[in-house]
């Protein structure tokens, strides 16, 4: 596992330990209301409850900005311990 990768899921963890059981969280793309999508965000906040699961077969899902309350994109820094 990468070390980005190690971060996202870290942050991931985190954040279900503290906020309501109806947010997900989960890397892909937001598209807007004109259909154009967003770059692949690390961490979307989004509700489980509206998200349909239609796209959960592929690699990568898309995701109705409607439905996402919020996006992180996480940065490592680069150097030793």
């Amino acid at each position: 596992m990468e070390r980005g990768e190690a971060n996202e899921v870290l942050l991931t963890d985190l954040l279900i330990k503290f906020l309501p059981k109806k947010y997900s969280f989960v890397s892909g793309i937001v598209v807007d209301r004109n259909g154009r999508p967003s770059r692949q965000v690390d961490i979307n906040v989004y509700d489980s409850h509206f998200h349909p699961d239609l796209f959960s077969q592929i690699s990568t899902v898309l995701y109705p900005v409607d439905v996402v309350y919020m996006t992180i994109e996480l940065k490592s820094l680069g150097g030793g311990c």
